[in-house]
C-alpha cells in the first residue's frame, strides 16, 4: 500500500503493473498526486486513501474512467454538516466549488491523452 501512497513502485508483480499503467498516460500520475493530497489533506488516513486509490485503479482497468472514478471517491468522502449560520453556509459554497474544480480536473486528465 506505501506505493500507491508515494508512487514508488517496487519491482514485485503488481508493483511493475502498477508502474507501466502510470507510466503509459503521465496524466494519470497527475491523477493519483491531486486526489492522494487532497484526501489526505482533509484528514483521510493515507492507508484508507490508499485502498480507495486502488478500487478506483482496478475499476478503470477494467474501462471506467479514472478520474471520474476519484472525482466518486471524493463525493463519497467530503460531507458537511447542516451550516449553523451564513458564514458557514458561505465557506461551504467557497469548499464545494473548490472542490468542483478538483474534480473536474480530474476529470479532463481522462481527456487529455488518447487511451
Amino acid at each position: 500500500m506505501s506505493s500507491l501512497i508515494t508512487g514508488n513502485f517496487d519491482k514485485s508483480d503488481i508493483g511493475q503493473q502498477l508502474s507501466t499503467w502510470f507510466t503509459e498516460r503521465p496524466d494519470r500520475v497527475i491523477q493519483r498526486n491531486l486526489f492522494m493530497e487532497l484526501v489526505c489533506g482533509i484528514g483521510v488516513k493515507p492507508e484508507a486513501a490508499a485502498m480507495r486509490l486502488m478500487d478506483c485503479i482496478m475499476k478503470a482497468w477494467g474501462g471506467e474512467e479514472f478520474g471520474e472514478l476519484l472525482s466518486q471517491q471524493i463525493d463519497d468522502i467530503i460531507r458537511f454538516d447542516p451550516p449553523k449560520d451564513s458564514a458557514q453556509a458561505e465557506a461551504q459554497r467557497n469548499t464545494t466549488s473548490l472542490i468542483d474544480g478538483l474534480k473536474q480536473k480530474l476529470c479532463s486528465l481522462d481527456q487529455s491523452q488518447d487511451k
